[in-house]
């Protein structure tokens, strides 16, 4: 028991801006379809030196393959920002 140490748990987004020693990132089956390549490069650009990836490997393939979702995203953003000029 002496051995062990206090440990802490943060999701990939909320780590985004730190970094720690080690990092350990778990990427389940169930969450394939949240995953992307931008999420992979957050969570593997956290640690400063040992990184452990628990996941199948299929999954890590599909979310490089997928590239970033965030650019499919439908925002309305343009129709949003045209909308509260034409209120002015």
């Amino acid at each position: 028991m002496e051995k062990l140490h206090l440990g802490y748990t943060i999701t990939i987004h909320k780590s985004q801006g730190s970094q720690w020693p080690n990092c350990f990132i778990m990427l389940p089956n169930e969450a394939e379809k949240m995953i992307d390549q931008t999420l992979l490069y957050t969570a593997s650009t956290r640690p400063s030196e040992r990184l452990v990836v628990m996941s199948d490997e299929s999954v890590i393939e599909k979310a490089i393959k997928v590239g970033s979702r965030a650019l499919n995203r439908a925002t309305f953003l343009r129709e949003r920002v045209n909308l509260a000029f034409e209120l002015i």
